[in-house]
């Protein structure tokens, strides 16, 4: 019965909310998501803060590759999805063997150095201001962007974290 009430609420929230609460609920799934990846990293023993600095990495990708070379959007968040996890990769190949706090300053340090790049590139990065783009769904509106990520978290996060760590 929970999960029937649950289901309409979610399926009428877009209908019945204005478009600052919408994206509050957007804003709200997007941290569930980070912190799903830092719970993950946590229950292994490892506390790293640097997950910001892929997220970011992801998003200036795409937003970059729609600006100047016109990649479609859903392209450009698979290009940016795919440079963030090479660059996973590779920092987590550096700094995994790094226990306690080491780690903690590495992943601090990374997501640190990259703000800084960003902000001192800004005829690349947009600097402080950032790239702006067009809305991905315009033509859907918000309600689009709530139903994707209400579609991705928390549950299959979740069930997708246990997996990792049964694994």
């Amino acid at each position: 019965m929970l999960l029937v009430v649950l289901a309409i609420f979610h399926a009428l929230l877009p209908q019945t909310v204005d478009s600052y609460f919408l994206h509050l609920t957007v804003a709200t799934f997007l941290a569930m998501i980070m912190a799903s990846s830092w719970d993950i990293l946590a229950r292994t023993g490892q506390v790293s803060v640097g997950q910001a600095g892929l997220f970011g990495i992801g998003a200036y990708a795409a937003a970059l590759l729609y600006q100047k070379i016109h990649l479609h959007p859903i392209l450009g968040m698979l290009a940016g999805a795919t440079l963030s996890m090479i660059v996973a990769i590779g920092l987590g190949y550096l700094t995994l063997r790094l226990r306690g706090i080491y780690f903690s300053i590495t992943t601090i340090a990374f997501a640190e150095a990259l703000s800084v790049i960003w902000l001192m590139t800004p005829r690349v990065t947009g600097g402080a201001m950032g790239v702006s783009t067009p809305p991905l769904l315009a033509a859907i509106g918000n309600m689009a962007y709530y139903l994707i990520f209400r579609l991705s978290c928390p549950g299959p996060l979740r069930r997708l974290a246990d997996r990792i760590l049964k694994a």
